[in-house]
């Protein structure tokens, strides 16, 4: 019988994505070489030309090699397009090893310059570890009227893993590997406004509701196993998009950072990808409750560290989990999924 494997990875024609599906291939070098057919990349994008784009550039990186490589159109923010990309992955794969769960989105609108300048200076490592000073648009609303940020960060990705594990496509091997961040402060995340619609840091508040749903949902039993990793700080297309020539100046904050002792500043999505690639070549992990991180050393040495994350009370992982639960199945009702 065949070794075959497949990986699925969500927003992978940059950055992080990218960076997690250049790793893959690494690893799985010498038997991609020996037969191509044993491992299979899907890539998740907004659209067709984004993802043969992305094809196109990761069989440039790595010309000698065949590999297979292949793509399902998904837009996280349109659940019509998550449920038709649930039923097209089913279709096509007959289960999935490997899920990465990375796509997602970033509403900035604007730096506060003089606090951004004044937080530097006083503590650089800090100011560019758990910034303040950015402004995120609020009340932005997707076409299915949900809270923009939420639907693309945390129900987008809920709602497609849960059809995924209905329609048997993850199993009791599969490793879904959710992609959380080291903002996820507790202060960020209302439970009166979930969504955040109403909120300043909605980006910060759905990654700390990521958090408590891992929790909630590894205490409750899955089918399927699940690990919660962060990539340190890198930077992407979301920080190239809004900062534009900026950038540069935010990469030498980070070398900065690093050299000062910081752990977390992993520069490149690629590097940011490390701890994406030990998930998934790990034989066994004993605690998925641990919330694992991207790291380096202050020359460059890739390494993980576990992450601490703020208290999770009981009552916050029933919330979040009734909440996820009901608006899972307001969904299915809505697309006449039955």
């Amino acid at each position: 019988m065949s070794f075959r494997k497949y990986a699925l990875i969500t927003g992978s024609n940059s950055g992080l994505g990218f960076g997690i599906a250049a790793r893959l291939l690494e690893f799985y070098k010498p038997r991609i070489e020996d037969e191509p057919e044993t491992f299979t990349i899907i890539l998740t994008c907004r659209s067709r030309a984004k993802a043969e784009d992305a094809c196109k550039r990761l069989k440039e990186l790595f010309p000698e090699r065949k590999i297979r490589l292949e793509y399902v159109i998904l837009d996280l923010s349109n659940m019509q397009s998550v449920e038709e990309a649930a039923l097209e992955i089913k279709a096509r794969y007959p289960k999935l090893d490997y899920v990465y769960l990375n796509a997602g989105a970033w509403d900035l609108q604007g730096i506060n310059w003089m606090q951004a300048i004044f937080a530097t200076i006083m503590n650089p490592v800090k100011a560019l570890t758990y910034p303040t000073f950015y402004k995120e648009a609020m009340g932005s609303t997707s076409e299915d009227s949900m809270g923009y940020i939420f639907q693309s960060n945390v129900f987008g990705h809920y709602y497609l893993k849960t059809r995924l594990c209905e329609l048997s496509v993850l199993g009791s091997s599969t490793k879904v590997v959710l992609t959380g961040s080291l903002v996820a402060k507790k202060e960020s995340l209302n439970f009166d406004d979930i969504q955040c619609l109403h909120g300043e840091r909605p980006y910060q508040s759905s990654k700390r509701l990521l958090d408590i749903l891992h929790y909630a949902e590894i205490e409750s039993g899955l089918p399927y196993q699940q690990y919660l990793v962060h990539p340190g700080l890198c930077t992407t297309n979301m920080y190239q998009t809004f900062l534009g020539f900026i950038v540069i100046f935010a990469k030498l904050g980070f070398w900065l950072c690093r050299l000062l002792g910081s752990p977390w500043h992993t520069v490149s999505p690629y590097t940011a990808a490390y701890a994406f690639l030990w998930i998934a070549t790990q034989s066994h992990i004993e605690d998925e409750n641990i919330k694992w991180g991207s790291a380096t050393t202050m020359s460059g040495k890739e390494k993980i560290l576990p992450t601490s994350i703020e208290l999770v009370l009981p009552s916050d992982k029933t919330k979040s989990m009734t909440y996820m639960h009901d608006l899972y199945k307001e969904w299915k009702h809505k697309l006449n999924v039955s």
